[in-house]
């Protein structure tokens, strides 16, 4: 009778060693997923931003050949200040990470 105890206590003991190894396993799959995840979705947001900077860009081109009051020098420092902002949040995204 104690080699029988003895044999469920190594099974039981083996056991456990499988099931923390697969949940171990599963663990890493899931970190893999969000990462991947996480990528995916910071590139959408880069797209994003940039497809607003190109509407943005539009919309001021449409504006000073309509004659608007912006000048020259306006219309720079605005595109910079836009840039700048993009910039920073896809840093900050990064960084995040």
């Amino acid at each position: 009778m104690r080699l029988q105890e003895e044999a469920t206590k190594v099974q039981a003991a083996f056991r456990g060693y499988l099931a923390w190894r697969a949940f171990r396993t599963l663990k890493g799959i899931v970190r893999l997923q969000a990462f991947i995840g996480g990528h995916l979705v910071q590139r959408q947001a880069v797209v994003t931003l940039f497809c607003l900077q190109r509407i943005v860009k539009l919309q001021m081109i449409a504006c000073t050949s309509n004659g608007s009051k912006h000048s020259t020098s306006q219309r720079r420092h605005s595109e910079k200040l836009w840039k700048n902002a993009i910039i920073h949040k896809v840093r900050m995204h990064l960084f995040s990470l």
